[in-house]
């Protein structure tokens, strides 16, 4: 851990401890922001009073920027389960003085359980349930394996905390299906829109598939859009783009056979801005 840094994103002036060298990390360090166009998402979905569900929180980037943009009326629930970024986090929860966040240090699936946890070397947002297959040997041969629990979101969240629930984001490396699924008894009471990282190869390596993540969409009756990358900084009418289900299946196929993602805004059928 490094000396904190200012930051500016989403309307919101903060400080944060990071890594010393990580991909995170480093791109704060550099460029001062991270998931730009996710943010815009974000003053769009979060009001003061409303609360937030950050899955793979890191060191706290999208969780402080959600806090500070819900107040002191609204909540923030994090979930973060590698043990050396959840102690940054709470560093930097200190450090900003945020009281409406709850840090809980486990992995999320579909299933309350022990878990085998890969970490990376380098990518401290890459660790994972599967060990990297195609990770290069060097880095290969350096991760270290942990024993982590799992959790479900509606065994964590009390169900009187569902229906003030305005987003959900979810980046946790090729689990976010089995995430979803530890969801279902707060999709009973609302529906609100979900930001997540969508990558069929780290699904697969996972031992999950994007297709369940159709199905997610199909029967949650959920609208998928994609959302633009950073290097193609858009406004909130732009941002992000409707996809069909066709799409989303080219989509897949494009990227199936690479470690690579996209971020997927799933707003329910239901929402106003589909209106």
């Amino acid at each position: 851990m490094v000396d904190p840094i200012e930051l500016s994103a989403a309307g919101c002036n903060f400080k944060m401890y990071t890594h010393s060298n990580e991909v995170l990390s480093n791109q704060l360090r550099t460029n001062g922001y991270h998931s730009r166009n996710d943010l815009l998402l974000f003053n769009e979905f979060l009001k003061p009073g409303s609360y937030f569900v950050d899955v793979g929180s890191n060191i706290g980037w999208h969780s402080i920027i959600a806090s500070l943009l819900v107040g002191n009326s609204g909540k923030v629930f994090s979930f973060e389960p590698e043990p050396n970024n959840g102690e940054i986090f709470k560093q930097n929860i200190l450090l900003n003085n945020l009281n409406n966040v709850e840090l809980t240090e486990c992995a999320v699936l579909d299933k309350e359980q022990l878990i085998d946890f890969y970490l990376h070397p380098d990518n401290f947002g890459d660790h994972s349930i599967a060990e990297s297959t195609h990770l290069r040997s060097y880095i290969k041969s350096e991760q270290q394996r942990i024993t982590i629990p799992a959790r479900r979101i509606d065994t964590v969240i009390s169900p009187d905390d569902f229906l003030k629930i305005d987003l959900i984001k979810m980046d946790i490396q090729g689990c976010e299906s089995a995430a979803l699924a530890g969801c279902s008894e707060l999709f009973k009471i609302k529906k609100p829109p979900i930001i997540i990282e969508y990558s069929p190869a780290h699904m697969y390596s996972a031992k999950f598939s994007p297709f369940e993540i159709f199905a997610f969409i199909d029967l949650a009756e959920y609208i998928p859009f994609k959302i633009f990358s950073d290097s193609e900084e858009k406004t909130i009418d732009d941002c992000c783009k409707m996809l069909t289900i066709n799409d989303l299946l080219i989509e897949t196929a494009t990227i199936k056979d690479t470690f690579t993602a996209i971020d997927l805004l799933l707003l329910p059928k239901t929402h106003p801005m589909l209106n």
